[in-house]
């Protein structure tokens, strides 16, 4: 240190001087300071309708009961809870016979972020799949928290442009943009009611206004622009929380005065940032940056899990059931009929977790869930595939069979019987390629699932120690 020092008393006064400037410009946000945090935000993202964490297999993420959990038992009161947009569906284009069902979907999914304690929810495009009706009720039953400053119908904003909260003894401003690159062209016709005001100069609009009421401005932003360096220094925020883009940060960006983050997909983490402020409460002196990880470690929320209990009741009584007409080639035999044939590999299959896996659902009050159903039961959504008796469906074919992997085998099991012939065409494949396993066990659902190694150890026909 007494080099240091004496090299930089030995410097002209016009040279230190001119690094006194170039520090007090450049010095970096302190990365976290000692005392407690003047503000800590909690923020989300791109959940994309997923309620609970699956339970296929062993360390999945994510959940709304965990969420709620870990919210609950840290926050206090300099705490923000945020969210960037994409909170209730997954996709676009679903069929509108799925409406009911997803409508009941994101009532829970809005419920749950007000048990959590949301401040402000921005929606992304996918929450508008179905309407600004529908998002506008749910967002009533949690208490109007949804915010967007760019969006608007013919008769004007879709949603308030921000919000002020009084966080103890601080005055946070809240706004939040959509991406202006809409609608896109593959989008539903919905969109089209919709125009949206250029994402930056709205941005920067709220956060001039919202600065002669609050100490510090944090800005939702669902949307991916090339140059987040860019956007974030332009818009004045404080903070800038994005969407809809899919990265993960080990740390918070820095662009001039402003810090980013991103949220999580799927919501298997959330974030956490402790603020220390300075000058009056008005800028950013320091930070702490965490991404939670929503283990299986952290306890249930009460709460949520009720909330849960009803969803499943409902489900019970709605019995959804989603018809799918494509790929499916001729009509399921069972396995039964495919015993026949078949003997050692229905008896090894038997062994499996396959030849369970219905039970999973009823063991965890899951057997109507429609999201849940089709890697659980053969054929579900197909005219002759699992569904209720009394719409045509057939019962029997609970648990992952024969013929979830290997096609629909009717049409082979009934040429191959006597005085009949082998038609070529209607041979289900041996072979069982990696999509047809990982449509189930994906990254979600099953984090750990290694096709080739499952394949070397005899796949769904390795007896106890299948999958």
């Amino acid at each position: 240190m007494r080099a240091i020092s004496s090299a930089r008393f030995r410097l002209s006064r016009s040279t230190g001087f001119g690094i006194i400037l170039f520090l007090l410009f450049t010095a970096p946000i302190a990365v976290h300071a000692a005392s407690s945090p003047d503000l800590t935000i909690f923020f989300s993202s791109d959940t994309r309708g997923m309620i609970r964490r699956c339970g296929c297999t062993d360390g999945q993420l994510g959940g709304l009961s965990a969420r709620a959990s870990y919210i609950k038992s840290h926050r206090n009161n300099e705490t923000l809870v945020l969210d960037a947009g994409d909170t209730f569906f997954d996709g676009l284009d679903d069929p509108k016979d799925r409406k009911a069902f997803y409508s009941l979907k994101a009532s829970v999914l809005m419920k749950a972020m007000k048990i959590s304690g949301y401040d402000a929810i921005l929606p992304g495009e996918y929450d508008l799949e179905f309407g600004l009706g529908l998002l506008k009720n749910n967002a009533r039953v949690a208490g109007d928290r949804l915010i967007c400053a760019n969006l608007y119908t013919a008769s004007g904003p879709a949603f308030q442009g921000s919000m002020i909260k009084k966080i103890g003894r601080l005055t946070v401003g809240i706004t939040g943009v959509i991406d202006d690159k809409f609608p896109y062209g593959t989008f539903p016709s919905i969109f089209k009611r919709f125009r949206v005001e250029n994402s930056l100069e709205a941005a920067r609009r709220q956060v001039r206004t919202l600065r002669e009421k609050a100490g510090i401005v944090v800005l939702l932003a669902h949307l991916s622009v090339s140059d987040q360096k860019k956007f974030a220094a332009e818009s004045g925020a404080d903070v800038v929380i994005f969407g809809d883009d899919g990265g993960i940060l080990k740390k918070p960006l820095r662009y001039g005065n402003t810090l980013v983050v991103k949220g999580f997909y799927e919501g298997k983490l959330i974030g956490r940032l402790d603020l220390w402020l300075g000058h009056g409460n008005k800028k950013i002196k320091s930070y702490k940056y965490k991404a939670v990880r929503l283990g299986e470690g952290i306890p249930p929320d009460p709460d949520v899990e009720e909330l849960l209990a009803e969803y499943r009741q409902m489900l019970k009584k709605e019995r959804f059931a989603f018809t799918d007409m494509t790929g499916l080639k001729g009509y399921f035999a069972g396995p039964d009929k495919c015993k026949k044939c078949h003997a050692r590999s229905f008896h090894n299959w038997s062994s499996t977790k396959h030849a369970r896996a219905f039970s999973a659902l009823v063991k965890t009050g899951d057997q109507y869930d429609p999201e849940c159903l089709p890697c659980h039961v053969t054929g579900y959504g197909y005219p002759t595939g699992y569904g209720d008796r009394a719409k045509g469906g057939r019962a029997d074919l609970k648990n992952v069979t024969c013929e979830n992997c290997h096609g629909a085998g009717g049409l082979h099991y009934n040429y191959e019987r006597p005085g009949n012939y082998l038609d070529p065409y209607n041979v289900p494949p041996v072979h069982v390629k990696e999509k047809v396993c990982t449509g189930c066990h994906d990254d979600y659902r099953s984090p750990n699932f290694d096709f080739k190694k499952y394949e070397q150890m005899g796949g769904a026909h390795r007896g106890n120690n299948g999958p």
